[in-house]
């Protein structure tokens, strides 16, 4: 815990997730957050920082395999939009812009787009009340009370895993 391994392995495992599910990205300010303030920050050097920085291209170049994958014409494609007349228009990710547009999570824009802040704040206090249901009142309060007894013991944990 602490160590240089680690630091790394947290690394390589961040690229793979977001090579595999972009939206693991959201996660990694909280990794970078543990990675700054634990213990291997003190002792680490510029060259083991370009070091993780190859380990993080290397382990996100997992996502090259769409745009080299879409330049075969595949038979089978999942990414496109359905025109007017209805007919499924295939999406080229050897584009730059579309596989940005695919990795950005934009083909679901049309599903948060028409919220006002009022609608969004009750769709969170709608989830909170399902998770709430979900775990029968025990697990959020647990849970936050377990957060807060690792806060008064190891603020910079705690404010990384939350």
């Amino acid at each position: 815990a602490g160590s240089f391994a680690s630091l790394a392995l947290a690394t390589v495992l961040a690229g793979l997730g977001a090579a595999n599910n972009p939206s693991t990205v959201l996660w990694w300010p909280g990794l970078l957050f543990l990675a700054v303030t634990a213990d291997a920050r003190r002792t680490l050097r510029w060259r083991q920082i370009a070091g993780l920085a190859v380990l993080l291209a290397v382990s996100l170049s997992a996502l090259l395999y769409l745009p080299l994958r879409s330049l075969t014409d595949p038979a089978f494609v999942y990414v496109g939009s359905y025109d007017a007349a209805g007919r499924f228009v295939a999406m080229d990710l050897s584009q730059p812009a579309n596989l940005l547009w695919y990795l950005s999570g934009r083909q679901f824009s049309w599903l948060v787009a028409p919220y006002t802040p009022l609608e969004l704040l009750q769709e969170f206090g709608r989830a909170v009340n399902w998770l709430w249901a979900g775990f029968l009142g025990v697990g959020l309060p647990l849970g936050l009370w377990g957060l807060w007894t690792l806060f008064r013991r190891d603020r910079f944990l705690a404010l990384g895993l939350a």
